[in-house]
């Protein structure tokens, strides 16, 4: 569960991003702050999703590069 809320808050933060670099321009400055705020949010969220993976012990390692993978990208995007 803890991959899956991380996965969708990434994809969440990845499209307010894209959201925020098309219409910037045409958005009321207060509607930017606003948008920005959950954006980094959504960020701060996977990061806490994904490091909650990885404290947990589970039976199958299947999955364990994807928690470092996202915890990767996540790190970038905080920088």
């Amino acid at each position: 569960l803890w991959i899956e809320y991380g996965t969708m808050s990434y994809a969440l933060h990845s499209f307010a991003s894209r959201q925020l670099k098309q219409w910037r321009a045409e958005l009321p400055p207060e509607l930017v702050q606003q948008m920005e705020g959950r954006r980094d949010s959504m960020l701060e969220t996977a990061r806490h999703c994904f490091s909650s993976a990885a404290r947990c012990e589970g039976d199958g390692d299947e999955e364990e590069w994807l928690i470092h993978y996202m915890l990767g990208k996540v790190a970038e995007k905080q920088q």
